[in-house]
């Protein structure tokens, strides 16, 4: 974007095409940490004893839960760069 003052519609669109990559990133890094949520999940038991699960929706739930935390952690960068980016255009 070009250094020129934005209307609230401009800076509303702006907001929601970050929030979107935002969202992607997280998506695309929670789908391949799914892949890993297996061995994690038997990594965790090692340290907190034999997990039980009561119902097999538990157990996805948990896999589940575990890939969304390290795609969200992994993509920290994407999301801190997206809110920089939005807050520089404010700034110049």
């Amino acid at each position: 974007m070009p250094n020129e003052s934005m209307t609230l519609t401009q800076h509303l669109e702006e907001v929601r095409r970050r929030l979107w990559i935002m969202l992607v990133s997280v998506a695309v890094f929670s789908a391949l940490a799914f892949h890993w949520s297996g061995p994690i999940v038997r990594w965790i038991s090692e340290f907190a004893g034999e997990l039980v699960f009561l119902t097999p929706a538990e157990a996805f739930l948990a896999r589940l839960k575990i890939a969304v935390y390290c795609g969200a952690t992994a993509s920290l960068p994407v999301i801190l760069y997206e809110i920089w980016r939005f807050v520089s255009l404010g700034l110049t």
